[in-house]
């Protein structure tokens, strides 16, 4: 997938902040919206991890947006996921697919929505693909991560942003809060 950028510069100072809501977006809700590629539904409708766009437009912008690296981090989850629970698809078709370069030291993990089966693989995938950037980066790297977790037709979107090295341990606190 080739993408069209748009560039704006964006920074975090955040060290370890996360944020759990509820919201009202499922599975169901994603194959209804506009950007939604029909010709794939077949293909898409059977990933339990997909990546989708940003939920509010930018400026003039009629496409779906997803942030700059999307389709290699697409690439990264997809391989790393193989002979795992875990199916990844994205959800835009070639045509509609447009990056947004963030050009910053913080590094966008596409919005990803997911069962709650998948939940465990998914963050640990990242978890390995940060861990992969970090050892590229001669300074410290900063992250931010929207992940929609669906169980029985309700949704808690889980928002991290900091350092790159904090999120595995975050998450698993919540997920021990959850148990």
């Amino acid at each position: 997938m080739e993408g069209t950028g748009i560039a704006v510069i964006h920074e975090s100072k955040e060290v370890s902040k996360i944020e759990v809501t509820d919201i009202e977006l499922t599975f169901s809700d994603i194959y209804e919206k506009p950007y939604f590629p029909k010709e794939h539904a077949e293909e898409i409708q059977r990933a339990n991890a997909l990546i989708i766009p940003y939920d509010e437009g930018f400026r003039d912008h009629n496409n779906p947006l997803f942030p700059e690296e999307s389709v290699v981090f697409f690439q990264y989850v997809q391989d790393a996921s193989n002979g795992t629970e875990v199916t990844f698809d994205i959800c835009a078709s070639d045509e509609q697919f447009h990056e947004l370069e963030l050009h910053a030291d913080l590094i966008n993990i596409p919005n990803i929505i997911m069962t709650v089966v998948a939940f465990p693989i998914v963050t640990g995938l990242i978890t390995n693909y940060l861990y992969d950037k970090m050892k590229s980066r001669r300074t410290d790297l900063k992250v931010k991560v929207n992940l929609i977790v669906e169980t029985e037709g309700k949704s808690k979107r889980i928002s991290y942003e900091g350092d790159a090295d904090k999120f595995e341990s975050t998450i698993k606190a919540i997920n021990l809060l959850d148990e």
